[in-house]
């Protein structure tokens, strides 16, 4: 959002991945109007708190917030650094330990290279799949993706980016939670970031994953259970109105011209990268992070995907402090100031706009130039703090 430097290519090359990028630029640069939002709204306290338990409960999300919002704007203390700390797998007790064997993990690799064969997403996932496969007694279905314009190993050999992240290869089961990677129907709840929990992967008569022929081992379907899915039911039975069934998907590549991938838009979802789930809104989440802590707002991503601190429990890992501040350092960070700064004065202009507005306001509320003035000057000097802004 504060990056508003032309792509990196411009200028050396001219393709339609380019010309989007540089127009969106410029149509993002049109609008002057700015709104302040200071509320976060994925915290959650009790509304009630009429116990000691419950007051040192809320008590934990105020002092979690204020931390996250020191993070963001990289004030964090030594303090809150220990207090951070007490959230590490090693300070939690054995009954915080088990809450979290189910949890999601994010990490800061997402695929497994020759230097990095374990400490990764891919990884992780292909295990905890395996895993579930022999404690529930299913099988893993593993297949690979189809090209067309390309021989099907010289199309294996492609980067999943190039065909909009669909895998060149999928391992499924029944019981294994997933992401979808496409926005299929927004409006009802299906887009890029949807998780769900496979439920059935039916096959077409004369197909298996096993089969002499690729596009023969690839299943018609994989039968996603989205609780979020609020669109026309495929199945009749109640209790299966969130189940939704996923069709393969092909995608040309981004510039190996007529080269195109058939997949399913799913991957495994045990592990995540921060990037992938910032958005999301965890029930609980484990992060494991190390270098990745120095970049601004990864941190701060993966920590804030919770409701509350007692859902987030941090590997004994957990970067060092001297890891954290490096984010002071980076080009993105004083980029992010200064577009903080640039919107502040949008903002101010906004505010005197639409405050002297006979139609939107009365008398008692509407403002005096006077007061104007003064909004102006406190909006200027003013610290930004805990707010995020938005351009309309």
């Amino acid at each position: 959002m504060y990056d508003t430097t032309p792509h990196k290519d411009t200028g050396a090359d001219a393709s339609a991945r380019i010309m989007p990028s540089n127009r969106g630029l410029a149509v993002y640069e049109e609008f002057t109007e700015v709104v302040v939002l200071s509320k976060a709204h994925r915290l959650q306290a009790l509304d009630v708190a009429d116990t000691p338990d419950k007051i040192a409960y809320n008590e934990r999300c105020r002092k979690f917030g204020e931390i996250m919002l020191r993070l963001r704007d990289m004030t964090l203390t030594h303090e809150d650094y220990f207090w951070l700390c007490k959230l590490k797998r090693s300070a939690r007790s054995a009954k915080d330990r088990m809450f979290f064997q189910d949890a999601p993990v994010l990490m800061e690799f997402r695929r497994t290279t020759e230097m990095n064969e374990e400490d990764n997403c891919d990884h992780y996932n292909r295990q905890r799949l395996r895993v579930l496969a022999k404690e529930t007694n299913v099988p893993v279905i593993a297949f690979d993706a189809t090209h067309e314009g390309a021989t099907q190993d010289a199309g294996m050999q492609l980067d999943d980016s190039l065909f909009s992240a669909l895998p060149k290869r999928l391992e499924v089961a029944t019981g294994a939670p997933v992401l979808l990677m496409h926005n299929l129907a927004v409006e009802h709840g299906l887009m890029n970031g949807s998780q769900g929990v496979v439920v059935d992967a039916p096959y077409a008569d004369g197909c298996h994953p096993n089969h002499d022929h690729v596009t023969s081992r690839m299943p018609m379907a994989i039968v996603v259970d989205f609780p979020a899915y609020t669109g026309p039911p495929f199945f009749a039975e109640p209790s299966r109105r969130t189940w939704v069934p996923i069709l393969p998907r092909t995608v040309n590549s981004e510039d190996k011209h007529g080269v195109s991938r058939t997949q399913f838009p799913l991957r495994l979802a045990w592990a995540l990268t921060p990037w992938k789930a910032q958005g999301m809104t965890l029930v609980k989440v484990v992060v494991k992070l190390s270098s990745a802590c120095s970049k601004p707002g990864v941190l701060f991503v993966a920590l804030t995907r919770v409701r509350h601190p007692d859902n987030l429990l941090l590997e004994d890992d957990f970067p060092a402090f001297s890891v954290i501040r490096k984010q002071l350092a980076h080009p993105s960070f004083a980029a992010r100031q200064h577009w903080e700064r640039r919107m502040r004065v949008f903002f101010s202009r906004t505010v005197r706009h639409h405050m002297r507005d006979e139609e939107w306001f009365s008398d008692a509320v509407r403002w005096t130039q006077e007061q104007s003035v003064l909004r102006t000057l406190s909006s200027s000097t003013g610290a930004l703090g805990a707010t995020q802004l938005q351009r309309t």
